[in-house]
């Protein structure tokens, strides 16, 4: 489960804009400066808040941080399950690999403060563990897929070989943001290859 932050949830329109508001600067200031480069006030003065207002709905940072990442590992969770959830055989399975790699790496692209709000995760214990949580989850719900399209398969190496792969996925899409467009996307036509020849693997 999520660690607990005790965090007020907003409960009117004016109130869920403010949180709109507090979470784009948030991710706005640390994209730009770094997560520990930037303080609670200069979120509060950025979003023009008083910082009262910040400690209502978020009481500390790491707070703060959970609550943009966990929206974008629903994101990534979402996109994972559109990708899969119509797949009926092995072909279209290792199809919609390349697919979903494709939309993870557009998606670190299209937001340049990921890959920093991303890091800061992993430097937080609490969230580390919201991280791999979130991998393991997605990891059960491809395995469940792979193991009623091929019975054969050992549901648990399975699902610790794509909860290590899954890790993987997000480790280079990090690793791309600094490459070159043409190395960009020779590393993610590696990754593609490396989580099918995997897949094809557990199913022998």
């Amino acid at each position: 489960m999520p660690p607990n932050t005790d965090r007020r949830i907003p409960q009117q329109e004016r109130s869920r804009k403010k949180v709109e508001r507090i979470l784009a600067t948030a991710r706005q200031l640390i994209g730009e400066h770094g997560n520990d480069a930037v303080s609670m006030r200069e979120i509060a003065a950025k979003a023009e808040l008083p910082i009262s207002t910040i400690y209502q709905y978020f009481p500390d940072k790491s707070a703060l941080l959970q609550h943009i990442m966990q929206q974008y590992l629903d994101l990534t969770r979402d996109q994972l399950r559109q990708h899969f959830d119509d797949v009926g055989t092995i072909e279209q399975f290792l199809e919609q690999i390349g697919t979903a790699v494709d939309d993870f790496f557009t998606l670190f692209g299209q937001e340049p403060a990921l890959s920093v709000l991303w890091a800061a995760m992993q430097a937080d214990p609490k969230l580390c563990t919201l991280d791999a949580e979130t991998s393991q989850s997605n990891a059960v719900y491809l395995t469940d897929i792979l193991h009623k399209l091929a019975p054969q398969t050992d549901k648990a190496a399975t699902k610790i070989a794509l909860w290590q792969l899954l890790h993987n996925a997000s480790t280079s899409a990090q690793l791309a943001l600094h490459m070159p467009k043409d190395q960009r996307r020779l590393l993610a036509e590696e990754l593609k290859f490396t989580l099918r020849l995997r897949v094809q693997a557990l199913l022998n």
